[in-house]
């Protein structure tokens, strides 16, 4: 009777977790932890020996697992799909003592704190995205300086660029990114920031090691800086007010 009721509970998780509603993520055992000291990062050459998990929530919250099994690391970051992290409807970890489902509308951000950074390419041709402080963004972007960084300089397809994004997140976070690539052709340009506009995720190196995956449903504002030159007919010819003169 006992093997019976053993059988049968078996047979509901086994239903449970290839239901519909959780399939696309990989269960992991994870624990809670307090926060590592962050580490330059680098591209991943081997499984790291630690994976902390941070979950930024809509409503501010965050919320912070660990693993320390290589293996199950392994496993982990074998099956993670960057584009459709937030396609499903539930992100499941499991812990050794429970298991939690986040709905994928109320995640702002996830954050892989390791080691390195997946072997894993950008989309759109970009060579590179790493997540800067504010303070490292207005080091780097000084327009009145460098007319390289004014938005309707003109650039030579193929040249090396620079650029700089600032997301804010509906929990009231901002994370600035700067990307690397190639001056696309005129046409590809505004087709360029259309597509990570609408992207179904955006994920960059995060500053100390890993992985900082954002989700655009939750995104409140884009600024580009410098932006491409030309833009559409729809947008309005206006810049930034100084906040001394609100």
């Amino acid at each position: 009777m006992s093997r019976d009721k053993d059988v049968n509970r078996n047979d509901r998780l086994s239903a449970f977790f290839h239901s519909p509603t959780l399939t696309g993520f990989a269960a992991i055992s994870c624990h809670q932890t307090t926060p590592q000291q962050e580490r330059k990062p680098k591209t991943v050459s081997a499984i790291p020996s630690t994976l902390e998990i941070r979950i930024h929530l809509v409503n501010g919250k965050v919320e912070k697992f660990v693993q320390d099994d290589p293996q199950a690391i392994a496993i982990l970051l074998t099956n993670i799909q960057p584009a459709k992290l937030f396609s499903q409807p539930h992100l499941v970890i499991a812990g050794k003592y429970s298991m939690t489902l986040y709905s994928c509308s109320a995640i702002t951000m996830v954050e892989l704190v390791m080691d390195g950074f997946p072997d894993w390419t950008f989309p759109l041709g970009i060579e590179d995205i790493r997540q800067i402080t504010e303070e490292e963004f207005w080091q780097r972007f000084r327009p009145e300086e460098d007319q390289r960084f004014v938005r309707e300089q003109p650039r030579k397809v193929g040249e090396a660029m620079v650029g700089f994004m600032e997301i804010e997140l509906r929990s009231g976070e901002r994370t600035f990114v700067e990307l690397h690539s190639k001056v696309p052709g005129k046409l590809d340009q505004l087709h360029v920031i259309s597509q990570l506009a609408s992207a179904p995720c955006l994920y960059s190196r995060r500053m100390g090691g890993g992985v900082s995956f954002v989700n655009p449903a939750n995104i409140v504002r884009f600024t580009f800086n410098p932006g491409p030159p030309e833009t559409s007919t729809t947008a309005w010819p206006a810049h930034h007010k100084p906040s001394a003169e609100s």
